[in-house]
């Protein structure tokens, strides 16, 4: 009985993984998740009409509506294409990955989670990248790390390119790790390429980022309020690690560069430490 009970389990799990698709849409292919042309390594994938599942690889390089709640194995977005997401769940249960150049990950009132990282790739042999977006609007979007290396020694820097976060309104970034980003992206040696957080108010509510640790040397963190915000103290990023610090973040407040402790008569910014929480980044609003 039980050399039975073992035969079948093997059987099962050997079904599941040969079962698994690579699935791909081209830059032609626009349109909706569940109706898109989806092509695969396996010749029946599209024409039996699959979509892809919990065991499958996804590739999009085309402008796709998550028009479902969806879980997938893993997915890489190239260019130019899009993945958005309004008002739906999306799990990818291992890592997630976008081309350096041209691609999009938007998210409006949605929840999203990748089980590992989020990586911004190109070849060993680039020589130039454009420019890649991850957006939320009152979204929430938990994963490992966002993780933007330089593979090629031939990328010029001389170019307004790089990776922007965007947060707006109640959307909150959960990372149990944090940003692992080339020195390249950071402005050193004269570059100008960049990795740039924007942090917008909407509705009344202001963003925030959660994180587990952080270099903040030469990322840009721009942080867009009204003067009609609700005044108080408003955490945006928290920082696990109770021995952060903000060193080297450059901070721009509705697109002026400006200092964590200076002040004026209505914003500024102050680092504190909060209980069971760590350090935390704050925009002070005053009367």
């Amino acid at each position: 009985m039980k050399k039975i009970f073992y035969t079948a389990f093997i059987l099962a799990v050997f079904v599941a993984e040969s079962s698994a698709y690579n699935f791909a849409c081209g830059a032609k292919n626009d349109g909706l998740w569940s109706t898109t042309k989806w092509r695969g390594t396996e010749g029946t994938a599209t024409a039996i009409g699959q979509v892809p599942g919990p065991a499958d690889y996804v590739n999009i390089g085309a402008k796709i509506t998550l028009d479902k709640d969806v879980e997938i194995k893993s997915l890489h977005i190239t260019s130019p294409g899009a993945l958005i997401i309004d008002g739906r769940n999306f799990v990818v249960n291992s890592k997630m990955t976008m081309n350096a150049t041209d691609s999009a990950l938007i998210l409006k009132k949605s929840k999203m989670q990748v089980d590992r990282k989020l990586e911004t790739v190109m070849t060993p042999t680039s020589t130039t990248i454009k420019q890649n977006k991850i957006s939320l609007e009152d979204s929430y979007f938990s994963l490992s790390s966002i993780v933007a290396p330089v593979p090629s020694s031939k990328l010029k820097t001389n170019t307004n390119s790089g990776t922007t976060v965007e947060l707006k309104g109640k959307s909150e970034l959960v990372m149990k790790n944090s940003f692992e980003v080339d020195d390249i992206f950071r402005g050193k040696n004269g570059s100008t390429l960049f990795f740039k957080i924007v942090m917008s108010e909407s509705g009344g509510n202001i963003p925030v980022i959660k994180l587990g640790y952080a270099d903040w040397e030469g990322i840009k963190v721009e942080v867009n309020v009204p003067e009609t915000v609700k005044t108080g103290k408003h955490p945006l990023i928290i920082v696990a690690d109770k021995s952060a610090d903000f060193k080297g973040i450059r901070l721009f407040l509705n697109g002026v560069e400006t200092a964590i402790d200076s002040k004026s008569d209505k914003f500024s910014f102050a680092v504190e430490s909060v209980a069971k929480q760590g350090k935390t980044l704050m925009l002070i609003v005053k009367k």
